[in-house]
């Protein structure tokens, strides 16, 4: 054992051509190559991914513009003129609810711009006078929202039936308009 110990030889060893290292990443290299499915996959899934994490921004974005780059195309310029009309004079109200009540006073509002504008594409065709059909449309929108005054309630539908008469009423000259 001292003899050993004793000895100023160092061994010499054999000096390799490549990381082994550098090896184990061609061999890793040439096993994706020999499966073109499962790399298929793996970029698919990658692709997936990355559509699921939306970039972070440091600003936020206003709810409007959230809105509109969801659906563009399923809101016409009346649809979202309405809407307006519909949710002026009620963000304090809005702001006070619930997350859950917020959702769900959206959608209805939704829906009731929805069938507002179908009761203003009816006027403009038929000539016929919607405005009690509008008029109860918005009640039971705003019936809907908790916490909303019986006065307030019959106030503000009045007040925003007249604003939706009178953008009926722009909308129909501009159709003369455009027909003359």
């Amino acid at each position: 054992m001292a003899d050993f110990l004793k000895s100023k030889e160092i061994p010499q060893v054999p000096v390799q051509e490549t990381d082994p290292l550098d090896q184990q990443a061609e061999q890793k290299e040439t096993k994706v190559l020999e499966f073109p499915e499962i790399q298929q996959s793996q970029q698919q899934e990658t692709e997936i991914e990355s559509q699921k994490i939306p970039e972070q921004t440091g600003s936020v974005i206003p709810l409007s513009e959230r809105i509109a780059e969801q659906n563009p195309e399923t809101k016409t310029e009346r649809q979202q003129d309405i809407e307006k009309i519909l949710s002026k004079e009620l963000g304090d109200i809005y702001g006070s609810l619930s997350s859950e009540q917020q959702e769900k006073v959206k959608i209805q509002g939704e829906k009731a711009a929805k069938e507002i504008e179908k009761l203003i594409e009816e006027m403009i065709e038929t000539r016929k006078d919607v405005s009690r059909k509008i008029l109860e449309e918005i009640r039971d929108w705003m019936s809907e929202i908790p916490g909303v005054n019986k006065f307030f309630l019959a106030q503000e539908s009045k007040r925003k039936t007249d604003h939706m008469l009178a953008l009926a009423r722009k909308s129909e000259q501009i159709e003369i308009e455009k027909a003359a």
